[in-house]
């Protein structure tokens, strides 16, 4: 079922929603674009999908296709003009626009457009696994994400907070498998892995998923170190997943989160980001048939935005009332 609705999703971002699409579009222009999203599998593919169908439908003259990458990954790819937008992290893109983290120079080639959903990083074992906080971890098999995602370098960073490290795990006899979430999914169902990390909204849809092979539990940290990341990398936020919510969840976790947005290039006309950033926000439909993006919406997009937003984005949010940083 998850593959054939997969196969829709991808034809609807890569030929777009011809059904409501207007004639106008086949006299307009064309304008490529090139979406960044992330490997198949997770959740950020198919929102995308859809993002790009939209904006066909919804753009005279747009013609958008999705490519792969990864929140760090999209936005070197916007800065150095391989894709023209991308989703990725409030926290990777103040990093960016900062030359900091995983980035050694400032990025300034992006601008926001909004907020898309909450990625809560779940770090997540088998509900009768012997790991019960994350010192457990070492000499474990992990799955880590790919190299360039930004929930990679969170988990990276949430072992860090606990005095280890990828390297430490191998050196210490483990295994760090750098793959897709849906791989990571296969490994822990197979039993060839302890741990892995997927992050998405709550309830995450792949660890449901999972439950149907075996219950899980997401692995949890102290409230203060929590805490203490979120102040350390503007961006974080704590939260915690509540007992209950997974069959294997016994227990509250304390574990952190990170808004999902979507980056553009800077170079982009300011009449066709305002006509993207509206067409987006103003077809909800498509949207809400997935689960992680029923909250979307205008009202939330501009919150805790560490960047500027591209001035075509500005002038549609504020028609709606809300005045945001731009250039």
């Amino acid at each position: 079922m998850y593959r054939k609705i997969m196969t829709v999703l991808l034809a609807l971002g890569f030929l777009g929603l011809t059904g409501f699409a207007g004639t106008g579009a086949l006299a307009a222009e064309r304008i490529f674009l090139k979406i960044g999203a992330s490997s198949l599998g997770g959740s950020w593919f198919p929102t995308m999908a859809i993002t790009a169908s939209v904006i066909n439908a919804k753009v005279p003259g747009a013609i958008s296709t999705v490519t792969s990458g990864g929140a760090i990954t999209n936005v070197r790819n916007i800065q150095s003009g391989k894709v023209q937008m991308g989703l990725t992290y409030a926290g990777v893109v103040g990093e960016a626009w900062n030359g900091k983290g995983a980035f050694k120079k400032p990025h300034r080639g992006f601008r926001a457009i909004g907020i898309f959903m909450d990625s809560v990083f779940s770090i997540t074992v088998p509900a009768k696994s012997s790991i019960k906080t994350f010192y457990d971890l070492k000499g474990k098999r992990t799955s880590a994400g790919k190299k360039g995602w930004g929930s990679t370098q969170a988990y990276a960073r949430i072992l860090g907070a606990h005095g280890l490290s990828f390297d430490k795990i191998r050196k210490s006899g483990g295994k760090v498998h750098h793959v897709g979430w849906s791989d990571a999914v296969l490994l822990m169902k197979d039993r060839q892995v302890d741990v892995i990390q997927l992050a998405q909204s709550t309830p995450n849809p792949l660890i449901m998923q999972l439950e149907v092979s075996f219950p899980v539990r997401v692995l949890g940290m102290k409230k203060a170190v929590a805490d203490k990341m979120a102040r350390d990398f503007p961006g974080y936020l704590a939260v915690k997943v509540p007992k209950g919510i997974y069959k294997g969840q016994t227990h509250d976790a304390w574990t952190i989160k990170d808004n999902s947005l979507v980056a553009v290039s800077s170079k982009l006309s300011d009449d066709l980001v305002y006509k993207i950033t509206k067409a987006i926000y103003e077809t909800p439909k498509p949207f809400k048939k997935l689960a992680w993006l029923k909250k979307m919406s205008w009202k939330t997009a501009t919150s805790g935005v560490p960047v500027p937003f591209h001035r075509g984005a500005a002038r549609y949010f504020k028609e709606k009332g809300i005045t945001v940083r731009s250039e």
